[in-house]
């Protein structure tokens, strides 16, 4: 499964290579890069506290 934004493609697996290696630098869980990419997505301009 190949994932594009219309200027470049990224297979799964690279992709997860990727989440892997920046859970290895952060070595703060896939479960919170997650979340934190989440809750910037809600509204990327603004910082937003996030309590739970």
């Amino acid at each position: 499964m190949l994932i594009a934004d219309g200027n470049q493609s990224v297979s799964a697996r690279a992709l997860q290579a990727k989440a892997d290696a920046l859970d290895d630098y952060l070595k703060v869980g896939k479960q919170v890069i997650e979340d934190s990419l989440c809750n910037w997505q809600k509204s990327p301009g603004t910082y937003e506290y996030f309590r739970g």
